[in-house]
């Protein structure tokens, strides 16, 4: 008797402490997966970014970008991804969030786009804020020029963010310093996917799903011990 209340309750606290909410940022709906946009990486235009806004689901939890190596696997790409705070023309503030540095693995455009997905472990933004989610090799220059392709979308797919970029070599800096520029589309996009919850459930009031799932066990259980006493 005991494990079976102690069961609904660990359940019912469960459903409770669960997300109540997930949103996701997908521009690639329409997207015919092969339009993109170079190039990217070493030398010169070294970071490429998605600006996107942040809902009431402000819990970033993944993000993914796309792209084809241009000069196949002898050139690929080395770089990382990011996560700042976006002002209006630039990055500001710290990083947010940065990946481990990756390296595109498909084969000059005969293997296609290359769908690449970043865990952040669940990064807390601010709900109404700006962002942007870049890639950039600027940290990674080893004097051996390779460039990608970026999915890329020319229409205004996602209202609340577009595509911008940065010439900026392998000065790094230059993301809070220098004004990033857009595309020559009016709110073109990268093919982007961003996925979010919403964690922050401290004194919220279980829903009524829950609740009733929770009102159930404890009936239950206490069905359960008036039969037994009776016995």
């Amino acid at each position: 008797m005991k494990n079976i209340f102690c069961g609904l309750t660990i359940l019912a606290a469960m459903l409770i402490a669960a997300p109540t909410h997930a949103s996701i940022i997908d521009t690639t709906t329409t997207w015919n997966g092969s339009d993109a946009v170079a190039p990217f990486g070493e030398p010169d235009r070294a970071t490429y970014g998605q600006t996107f806004s942040v809902g009431s689901d402000n819990t970033l939890d993944s993000f993914a970008f796309w792209l084809d190596d241009l000069n196949g696997p002898v050139f690929s790409v080395n770089f990382a991804t990011y996560v700042m705070a976006w002002d209006g023309t630039k990055a500001t503030g710290p990083v947010l969030y940065s990946s481990s540095m990756t390296t595109t693995t498909n084969n000059g455009g005969q293997d296609g786009m290359e769908r690449l997905d970043f865990s952040t472990g669940g990064l807390s933004l601010t709900s109404g804020d700006t962002y942007v989610a870049f890639m950039s090799a600027s940290n990674f220059f080893n004097m051996e020029p390779g460039t990608a392709a970026a999915g890329f979308l020319d229409a205004d797919v996602y209202a609340d963010g577009e595509f911008v970029f940065l010439n900026n070599g392998d000065d790094s800096s230059e993301w809070t310093t220098e004004d990033w520029e857009t595309s020559v589309v009016p709110g073109g996009d990268l093919a982007f996917v961003a996925n979010f919850s919403n964690d922050n459930n401290s004194g919220a009031v279980p829903e009524p799903t829950s609740m009733l799932i929770w009102g159930a066990g404890i009936g239950l259980a206490l069905t359960v011990r008036r039969r037994n006493r009776r016995a």
